[in-house]
């Protein structure tokens, strides 16, 4: 009787929790909730990768296919990376294209290095910083799901 009583009050709280949530509004003065992961906090689900250009043995970690972390943006200086869960319900209701994704990185803030974050870049190695390219275009990056976060870099998502 005692867990059925528990159990209770957590679905009460949860319920509380999703009804008072405030719709989320396309402007510049929107509140966010931002979250920000490293590599280090994803261990032990990390993996490692040799850079073709120095050879050096970079710790990474990825989301899987299943994921609906997209649209994703890099930052064209570092390997930060940006998703926001706005930017994939304005993908879902469009139609994909260049210009889409050129003007949704438009809008994202500037990354912490100082840089961009851009359609067009890609993670590179934190030793030399060779730039692992995409095999897809930015159209078909669109809707790619799966996020590699390098080491030193930091992924910031916002809901």
């Amino acid at each position: 009787m005692l867990h059925s009583k528990k159990r209770k009050k957590k679905t009460s709280n949860k319920l509380l929790q999703a009804t008072s949530r405030r719709p989320r509004l396309r402007s510049s003065v929107r509140v966010q909730e931002a979250m920000e992961q490293t590599v280090e906090e994803k261990r032990p689900y990390t993996h490692f990768k040799v850079c073709p250009e120095c050879k050096s043995s970079i710790e990474y970690w990825s989301t899987s296919g299943m994921s609906e972390c997209f649209p994703h943006f890099y930052c064209e200086r570092c390997s930060n990376v940006i998703w926001r869960s706005s930017d994939r319900d304005i993908v879902c209701s469009s139609e994909l294209s260049q210009g889409l994704a050129e003007s949704l990185a438009k809008e994202l803030p500037q990354c912490k290095c100082g840089g961009s974050f851009k359609s067009g870049a890609n993670p590179k190695c934190p030793s030399c910083k060779h730039e692992f390219k995409h095999s897809n275009s930015i159209v078909q990056r669109l809707t790619d799901p799966c996020v590699i976060l390098l080491q030193g870099a930091i992924f910031t998502s916002e809901n």
